[in-house]
């Protein structure tokens, strides 16, 4: 049986998301690429390049039981 293959962008989204649930379920709100990139088992880089800043925005933080709702 062949599975469906994802799209790219599909794919990308997804680990958007499991990556904001991650820094959100850890109460990590302000970051370093090394010190999350050490939780997670990826390279830095694979950080930098999944997230726009090192800090969550305001709405992440007063939204963040919603959010998670929501992206599970």
């Amino acid at each position: 049986m062949k599975l469906p293959s994802v799209k790219k962008q599909d794919q990308e989204e997804f680990q958007e998301k499991e990556f904001l649930a991650f820094l959100l379920k850890k109460g990590l709100y302000e970051f370093t690429p090394i010190d999350v990139s050490r939780m997670i088992g990826v390279t830095n880089k694979t950080v930098i390049n999944r997230c726009r800043s090192y800090r969550l925005s305001d709405f992440s933080r007063a939204n963040e039981k919603k959010i998670l709702r929501e992206i599970s």
